[in-house]
């Protein structure tokens, strides 16, 4: 069962849940709605209301009370009669030990029992449709009866009424007062009773069905890969429990049975405690819950309790993210190739030779040979010198040019950014109002303006509004009105999708908060139990005059910019 959507004790009269249309997604129930909250009735063969349900805030949470009915109905160990203030009723229950639907009232055990027989048979039971039922054909009294207890309180009130009436009539003499005391104190004896039940109910929380988280600490963990222990409780129970990888408990389970039963529950935790969006956070006196639920909404595990709200993101163990190692690169050692070079030859030295002195010769003319070849000598080196080859001489390079960079001018400051300007504002819904400190808001969804959106993005909620302005008139006033204060002077028209966002809204702000289809506005501080009632849509202003609509009830909340 869906716990989010689903109040707690909030039954209607049995007269509510009879001639609506068949349901058009499940056989075999009927659905309506009232005063804003949607039901549904379990039908038995003849077509009568035989199990009620109690109100959703969604058609969604609807269904899956439906689905939950519908895959426990056939399981007898699911169904009970219970006694109250000798009424009696007919329950039925998840495998959580929830109770997902109740029928009426029965006069006595005997008639609850043989309609219920009748029920689980298939066939249909007078004593189920109208003689066996306390209240059904007489009717409850109008409207919404918060607690199944307090109804029985207000049948047994309107029974002794009625008889101390009837007494008072007949008798019209000595024993009028003392009849009309009689019926009186009977009234009177009947609220005292039932209320001593309403309060025993109460006590009665579902933390029952757990043990005491000191209970689920220290065990040996069966699953390494997602932390779980399993073991035997002292009442000889079979539980299971998650932990953190510093050892807190994470996630603990009721006691089962079984051990089959056990696993079967154990199986739907591991497939769902990382997906945050299978939680849901209770409030029980000061201490906050965070539930586990499967898809159809049932539970099956649930935190200890803690004074602060977690979000339920927490619940996913962050991922540790392992930098790769740089890849060593080793250089291999260059082997040196020694070059050798060629030494330029050597110069050549020319060393003088001393002239030899030939022999005496026979004649004095033959003595002086030489001397002609020294003549030549000059001759032959001004030959080299002219004709011989040079060696080439390498070109000297001309010097770079020089660059000298300019270094650019300072870019201008960046122009200031655009601020709301409060006094500009004068619809009503940006108007925030002096004086003392708003009351909290810890719940949205209570008087919704545009109704659940969680389940649309930006463009859906854009065509969600634009279907409002086409259909009526009074919408067409209110969103060109809002659109002109953001900016956009055609109004409507001028808005597109791309100026929404999908953002959450800081905790603990404050700013006026829309109520109702009507677009009245409140001053609140938002702290809501619940941290998906945090998400919104944000419209971006021209002007900076941002304005944010909330997905859990579509109401308008403009806050942070004229405080």
């Amino acid at each position: 069962m869906d716990k989010k959507n689903f109040k707690p004790d909030d039954y209607l009269s049995l007269k509510h849940y009879e001639g609506h249309p068949l349901s058009d997604k499940m056989k075999g129930f009927s659905t309506f709605s009232h005063e804003g909250e949607f039901y549904f009735a379990l039908l038995d063969k003849g077509g009568k209301a035989f199990l009620r349900s109690e109100g959703y805030s969604s058609e969604k949470g609807r269904e899956n009370g439906m689905q939950s009915v519908q895959k426990n109905k056939s399981l007898k160990e699911r169904w009970s009669i219970a006694e109250a203030s000798n009424h009696f009723f007919i329950a039925l229950k998840a495998g959580n030990h929830q109770e997902i639907g109740k029928s009426g009232s029965y006069k006595s055990k005997a008639s609850a029992e043989a309609a219920l027989e009748a029920f689980l048979s298939g066939k249909s039971s007078k004593t189920a449709g109208s003689a066996g039922l306390a209240a059904g054909a007489a009717g409850l009294g109008a409207g919404k009866i918060i607690s199944e207890t307090r109804k029985v309180i207000g049948e047994k009130r309107g029974d002794a009424v009625e008889k101390s009436r009837s007494v008072i009539g007949e008798k019209r003499g000595k024993g009028v007062e003392k009849s009309r005391a009689l019926g009186i104190e009977k009234s009177r004896s009947v609220v005292g009773e039932k209320r001593n039940v309403l309060s025993e109910t109460k006590s009665k929380v579902k933390e029952d069905d757990y043990l005491k988280c000191d209970a689920y600490k220290g065990h040996k963990i069966t699953d390494t890969k997602n932390r779980i222990a399993t073991f035997k409780g002292e009442d000889g129970q079979y539980y299971f429990a998650a932990y953190y990888k510093d050892g807190k408990v994470r996630l603990r389970s009721e006691g089962f049975k079984t051990e089959a039963g056990r696993a079967d529950e154990l199986k739907a935790c591991i497939a769902h405690m990382e997906n945050e969006k299978m939680y849901s956070t209770i409030k029980k006196g000061k201490y906050f819950i965070n539930i586990l639920k499967d898809k159809t909404g049932r539970e099956v595990a649930r935190s200890c309790m803690s004074k602060e709200v977690q979000e339920t993101v927490a619940w996913v163990a962050p991922a540790v993210a392992v930098a790769a190692a740089a890849p060593v690169v080793i250089k291999k050692e260059e082997k040196v190739v020694a070059v050798k070079k060629t030494p330029p030859p050597p110069k050549k030295v020319v060393t003088p030779v001393a002239p030899v002195e030939p022999a005496a010769a026979a004649s004095g003319c033959m003595k002086w040979w030489w001397l002609p070849l020294l003549l030549l000598i000059p001759l032959l080196l001004w030959w080299l010198g002219c004709f011989a080859p040079k060696a080439a001489v390498a070109p000297v390079a001309a010097p770079a040019p020089v660059v000298v960079k300019k270094t650019p001018p300072p870019p201008p400051p960046p122009p200031p950014a655009p601020k709301c300007e409060c006094a500009d504002l004068t619809h009503p819904i940006f108007k925030i109002p002096p004086g003392p400190a708003p009351k909290t808001t810890t719940a949205l969804g209570r008087a919704p303006e545009y109704g659940n959106s969680h389940a649309l993005d930006p463009q859906g909620f854009y065509d969600k509004l634009n279907a409002k302005y086409k259909s009526s008139a009074a919408e067409k006033t209110f969103l060109d009105g809002i659109s002109r204060q953001l900016g956009f002077e055609g109004g409507w028209k001028d808005i597109t999708p791309s100026v929404i966002t999908a953002v959450t809204v800081p905790r603990g702000v404050s700013g006026n908060l829309g109520t109702k289809t009507t677009h009245q506005t409140v001053y609140r501080k938002l702290d809501p139990i619940d941290a998906k009632d945090l998400r919104a849509f944000k419209f971006a202003g021209k002007n900076a005059c941002d304005l944010h609509f909330m997905k859990t009830c579509g109401n308008h909340f403009f806050f942070q910019k004229c405080e």
